[in-house]
C-alpha cells in the first residue's frame, strides 16, 4: 500500500493535486506544510517517534481536503549523541577517537550514521508516515553546511559573534562542553575537608571547608562575608596557601554564606562558576590545574598526571600529613555536577568558546510569542518561552566534538605560535604540543593529515571563512552545537533564501514536538527566523508529553533505554 501511494507521488503537493484533478475532486491553491523534527541518524527509531502520528493525522486532513500540503522529513546528524554511540561501537573494538585524525574519524561517522538513516526511514515508512521523501533532508547535506555557514559569517559581519574565556562544564570523559541545560546533578555522600590556612605575619589561621582539596593548588584568594564579624580583622592580610606556599588575599564578598561550612570560601576561579564570577568582582585572575584530559597539570606538582579522583585522596593526604586538615566530615551530602547523557563528572573550567550575543534576537522572540505571531497549544508553553527569553544568556555555540559542521575559521600559524595542537604522526603515535614548537620538527602538511584538535587562547588571530586563506593556517576543529544548525531547519529544509519551497511554504503552519525541546530547538528555531526572514517559522506550536522508558526517564538512543 505504501509503495502505491510512493509510485503515485500522493505525499508530493504536485502528485496530490494532480491525482485530485484526474478524478475531478477540488483543490485549492492555498498551501500547507509541517516539517518533521528530525529522528537522530544514529540508531533505528525508539517508540517515543510514533508520536509522528499527530503531524500525519494534521497533513492527511489538510491533504484530503484539497490543500497544496507538503511533509519536508530529514534526519539529523545529532553531533556529540552520535559521536557518544559510534564511540560505544568502538570500545567494544578496543578502540577509542584518540586513534584516529579527524578527518578519517569524521568519515567513519558519517558512513556509519548514513547507514542508520536509511534504517530510520524505512522504520517512519513502515509507520505509514506520509512525508514528501523527494524533499527529504539530512543535517550534514551540502546544502545545510551552505546554510549555516552563511548565517554564522552573517553573524560575526553583524558583529555578534565573539570568542571569550569562559566558565564552561567541560567533560573530559566526552571531551567536549555541555550548556547550563544540559547538565543535571547526582546526590552523594562525599568528604567535607576542613583546611587551615595560616595567615602570613601572624599566629592567626583562617579555615575553609571544601570537597575539592585537590584544587587549592590554583587558589587565588579566600573570601568572608562583609557583614561577618568573626573574620574582620583578617580583612586585607594575605592568607598562605598551605600547598605551595601562595600568598592569598582575604576579601569580602557577598556571595559567601556566614553559616556554609567555617563561613570562609577558598576561591579558584578556574574550576568554579561562583568563584569565577567572585573574580571578576575583584578584579583576580588564576589558572587551572586540570588539563582537557581530565588529569591533574604541573601547576599541582605532587599530584601531576593523576585523574582527578586520586589527586584528590592524595592531596587529602598531603594536607593531613602537613598538619593542615582540622577535621573531616564523611558523611557530607554534596551535589555532583554531571552530563545529561551518562552521569559523568563534569569539570567548569575556563575554555576559549565562541559566542552568540542572542539577546535581540530574544526580544524579537518574546515580542512575536507575545503578540502570538506563535500561538502554542496550551497558555503554559507560551509563558514559558517568554520566561527563557527574559533570562536569556550569551550562547557557546563551540563543541570540541569532531563530527558536525565545523565552524568556519582558521588560525593563521605564524601570528599564533601558541596555539595548542593535537595531531597524529606518521607512526600512529599521539603527539601535542605548541604549534611553534611541533613545526620545529614537523611539517604543516604532516600536522595536518593528522590532525586531531586545536585550541588556540582567548586572544588568537582567526580568520573566518568558508574556504582555507592563502596563508599557513590550521582550521578551527570545535564544530557548531547541534542546536546551531538544527535552530535553522525550517530553512534548511525549503531551501532558503533562494528555493520555491521557501517562497511557497515558508512560513510552516504547525510545529509539533515534545515539550522538552521548547528551549534547545522550538525558541532557536524562532530565533533565527526572525534574525534571517523577519518571519517566525511557523504559526502553530503544539507541544506534547514525554513517552518515557521503563526506567522512567526520556528515551534516549544514546543512553541506549
Amino acid at each position: 500500500i505504501y509503495k502505491k501511494w510512493e509510485d503515485a507521488k500522493a505525499f508530493t503537493p504536485e502528485g496530490a493535486h494532480k491525482l485530485r484533478e484526474q478524478k475531478n475532486i477540488p483543490v485549492r491553491d492555498t498551501s500547507y506544510s509541517i516539517t518533521l523534527p528530525p529522528p537522530n541518524a544514529n540508531a533505528p527509531l525508539h517508540f517515543g517517534h510514533a508520536t509522528f502520528c499527530i503531524e500525519d493525522c494534521l497533513i492527511r486532513f489538510k491533504r484530503m481536503q484539497g490543500y497544496r500540503t507538503v511533509w519536508f522529513p530529514g534526519t539529523d546528524h545529532a553531533g556529540f549523541e552520535t559521536q557518544v554511540v559510534y564511540e560505544r561501537h568502538l570500545k567494544k573494538e578496543g578502540k577509542s577517537r584518540f586513534d584516529f585524525d579527524r578527518e578519517t574519524f569524521y568519515n567513519d561517522v558519517l558512513n556509519f550514521v548514513k547507514e542508520n538513516s536509511d534504517i530510520a526511514i524505512g522504520q517512519l515508512k513502515q509507520l505509514g508516515m506520509s512525508c514528501d521523501w523527494d524533499r527529504n533532508t539530512f543535517m550534514l547535506d551540502e546544502k545545510v553546511i551552505n546554510i549555516v555557514t552563511d548565517t554564522f559569517l552573517k553573524m560575526e559581519k553583524d558583529g555578534m559573534v565573539y570568542r571569550d574565556g569562559y566558565m564552561v562544564n567541560y567533560s573530559p570523559h566526552h571531551g567536549t562542553t555541555f550548556s547550563e541545560l544540559e547538565t543535571d546533578y547526582q546526590e552523594q555522600t562525599t568528604n567535607l575537608y576542613y583546611v587551615k590556612y595560616k595567615i602570613d605575619n601572624s599566629d592567626e589561621t583562617i579555615t575553609v571547608a571544601t570537597v575539592r582539596p585537590e584544587t587549592i593548588y590554583t587558589d587565588v584568594a579566600i573570601a568572608v562575608n562583609p557583614t561577618d564579624e568573626r573574620y574582620s580583622n583578617l580583612i586585607g592580610k594575605n592568607a598562605i596557601n598551605p600547598l605551595n606556599g601562595n600568598l592569598l588575599p582575604v576579601i569580602q564578598d557577598d556571595y559567601v554564606e556566614k553559616d556554609f561550612g567555617t563561613g570562609a570560601l577558598k576561591i579558584t576561579p578556574a574550576h568554579d562558576q561562583n568563584d569565577f564570577e567572585i573574580c571578576k568582582r575583584h578584579n583576580l585572575t588564576g589558572v587551572g590545574c586540570i588539563d582537557l584530559d581530565g588529569k591533574m597539570n604541573h601547576y599541582a606538582p605532587q599530584v601531576e598526571g593523576k585523574r582527578v579522583f586520586t589527586a584528590r585522596l592524595e592531596t587529602a593526604q598531603i594536607l593531613q600529613q602537613s598538619g593542615a586538615i582540622e577535621k573531616v566530615d564523611t558523611e557530607y551530602q554534596n551535589k555532583l555536577l554531571v552530563d545529561y547523557k551518562d552521569g559523568k563528572p563534569i569539570e567548569p573550567m575556563v575554555l576559549p568558546n565562541w559566542f552568540i550575543k542572542v539577546e535581540d534576537l530574544a526580544l524579537r522572540v518574546k515580542e512575536a510569542v507575545e503578540n502570538e505571531d506563535v500561538k502554542f497549544n496550551r497558555e503554559t508553553w507560551k509563558n514559558e518561552v517568554i520566561r527563557w527569553m527574559d533570562n536569556i544568556k550569551p550562547w557557546p555555540i563551540s563543541r570540541q566534538t569532531v563530527f558536525g559542521i565545523r565552524i568556519p575559521a582558521y588560525y593563521p600559524v605564524q601570528d599564533n605560535p601558541t596555539l595548542q595542537v593535537t595531531f597524529i604522526d606518521d607512526d600512529g603515535n599521539l603527539v601535542k604540543g605548541q604549534i611553534a614548537d611541533l613545526l620545529r620538527v614537523n611539517s604543516l602538511e604532516k600536522i595536518k593529515a593528522g590532525l586531531q584538535k586545536v585550541i588556540a587562547p582567548t586572544g588568537a588571530k582567526y580568520i573566518v571563512s568558508k574556504t582555507e586563506p592563502a596563508v599557513d593556517c590550521l582550521p578551527e576543529t570545535d564544530t557548531f552545537d547541534t542546536w546551531f544548525s538544527s535552530g535553522q531547519w525550517p530553512l534548511t529544509t525549503v531551501n532558503y533564501p533562494e528555493g520555491k519551497d521557501f517562497k511557497e511554504f515558508y512560513p510552516q503552519d504547525v510545529l509539533e514536538s515534545g515539550w522538552d525541546i521548547m528551549f534547545f530547538w522550538i525558541a532557536r528555531m524562532m530565533m533565527f527566523g526572525l534574525y534571517l526572514t523577519d518571519q517566525v517559522p511557523f504559526k502553530n506550536v503544539y507541544f506534547h508529553n514525554i513517552i518515557t522508558a521503563s526506567d522512567g526517564k526520556k528515551m534516549s538512543k544514546s543512553k541506549g533505554n
